[in-house]
């Protein structure tokens, strides 16, 4: 699905479009899970889905300092274990859980706002 914003700061990550086969930010297309944030990308995120997160993928969650932490968490809401939930929430990070739609939606949305997100996106399926 293709995602429109009537302004957008060029210099900032905007998510494009989003699809079975990948998210396309500015102009590229990333086929697997990724890790979004106005100034990073990070592809082939090690977690291959929600339900295998641990403690040590989250550092480079940390790294990027956000106030809040999207899960795009594919076609359906698939909520993460609560050990993970809290550990971002010990930090004082905001977190969000809902599918890979929403959270690329929502990611554009806080971005052109200027505030720090940091998106984790597992890829839809067809």
């Amino acid at each position: 699905m293709k995602i429109e914003l009537d302004s957008q700061d060029s210099s900032i990550n905007t998510i494009k479009s989003y699809s079975s086969d990948g998210v396309m930010i500015k102009n590229t297309l990333y086929k697997g899970n990724i890790i979004v944030s106005p100034s990073l990308i990070i592809e082939d995120w090690k977690a291959e889905d929600i339900n295998n997160i641990d403690l040590d993928h989250l550092n480079v969650i940390f790294e990027t300092q956000p106030e809040l932490v999207l899960f795009g968490t594919g076609n359906n809401l698939i909520f993460p274990q609560n050990d993970i939930l809290d550990s971002i929430r010990l930090r004082r990070i905001g977190v969000e859980v809902m599918d890979t739609g929403a959270a690329c939606r929502a990611y554009n949305f806080i971005a052109a706002e200027g505030r720090l997100v940091t998106a984790i996106l597992f890829k839809p399926e067809n």
